[in-house]
Formats: structure tokens, C-alpha cells, sequence
């Protein structure tokens, strides 16, 4: 990963593939960071994927700490916590 997931929150989006979504962390670019996983092993079969991340172009609209990530009824992803009360 590009930036540092302590403190970040997370979820398993409702699809076949199981697909990771991490969000936020702990300090700096970490604070607005969105990340997303594909697993792409199987049963005794190593997976090779790697988080994809890419904070200079995807980035929270507030930077949080300590977030709670929420699938909504459409779909959307709602993410919960006090921001960090500086602009980016």
C-alpha cells in the first residue's frame, strides 16, 4: 500500500468476488485514503493481487480517522466519522 492503513476502516463489498474496500488511516495522504483489494487465490493457491490505491487521483472529500465504512440500501458507501477539521 501507498499510505498507512492504521487506524482506517473497512468492509467486504456484497459481491461474487469478495472485493476489499479500506478507507481513511493515519496521517497525511492516509487520512483521505480509499483502497481496494481483488483476492485472486483459490483453496492451497497463493494470490498475487496487490491493494490498489492511488491517492494523488482518489481520495476522500474529508480526511477521517478511526472511520466506519456502511453499504447502503442503493449500493453507496457511507463513510462515518469526525474529520479532522483541516482542509487538504
Amino acid at each position: 500500500m501507498k499510505t498507512d492503513v492504521f487506524c482506517a476502516g473497512g468492509l467486504t463489498l456484497p459481491d461474487k468476488a469478495g472485493r476489499q474496500l479500506s478507507v481513511a488511516g493515519w496521517n497525511e495522504k492516509s487520512n483521505w485514503g480509499i483502497r481496494l483489494y481483488w483476492p485472486d487465490g483459490s483453496d492451497g493457491v497463493k494470490g498475487t493481487n496487490e491493494w490498489q490505491e492511488s491517492p494523488d487521483t482518489t481520495a476522500l472529500q474529508l480526511p477521517r480517522w478511526y472511520p466506519t465504512a456502511i453499504i447502503m440500501a442503493n449500493g453507496s458507501i457511507l463513510v462515518v466519522s469526525k474529520h479532522l477539521g483541516y482542509a487538504n
